[in-house]
């Protein structure tokens, strides 16, 4: 093989391996995505905590991912979602227990309520899950959820409340 043969073999590899790796890594550009959730947060007046992303497959069947997330006493929450911005309508759910668990409370629908955050304001382990559709029309094959917590203090509810 000859040297100029060896150098295209490479380009053509490394080309090749640079489109995977893109598609592989879901379009997601988190802290992009978690700045348009801090605006949200700086609106209800929370700090900011945390962030959680979750890949999200396009495939031929629906398919459910589940993030656990703990509420402490003496703080109020609030969690803003956001996608890559895939066309697909990714339904999320918050419940106070497991999916499968006997009197669960449906804490947040986003087919019900259309805004893109929830006030947590109880102690607990709620649990978010993504229903993913099958792939329809949409031009990706996966994407990015994002879920970004923000947090405030009871007493400075309280206080807020009095003034």
């Amino acid at each position: 093989m000859t040297t100029m043969n060896k150098k295209l073999l490479f380009v053509c590899f490394f080309v090749y391996f640079s489109l995977s790796i893109g598609n592989l890594f879901a379009q997601c550009y988190p802290h992009k995505m978690a700045s348009r959730c801090k605006d949200t947060l700086d609106v209800y007046d929370f700090d900011y905590d945390s962030q959680i992303y979750n890949q999200i497959d396009f495939e031929a069947d629906p398919s459910t991912i589940q993030v656990a997330f703990t509420a402490r006493a003496g703080f109020r929450y609030i969690l803003v979602f956001t996608n890559s911005g895939f066309d697909e309508n990714v339904h999320i759910v918050i419940y106070d227990r497991g999916i499968r668990a006997a009197g669960k409370r449906t804490i947040y629908d986003n087919a019900v309520d259309n805004s893109t955050s929830v006030k947590i304001t109880k102690p607990g382990c709620y649990y978010v899950y993504y229903l993913v559709p099958p792939k329809g029309g949409c031009k990706w094959d996966n994407g990015c959820e994002m879920m970004v917590v923000g947090f405030r203090n009871v007493s400075q509810t309280t206080r807020e409340a009095i003034h």
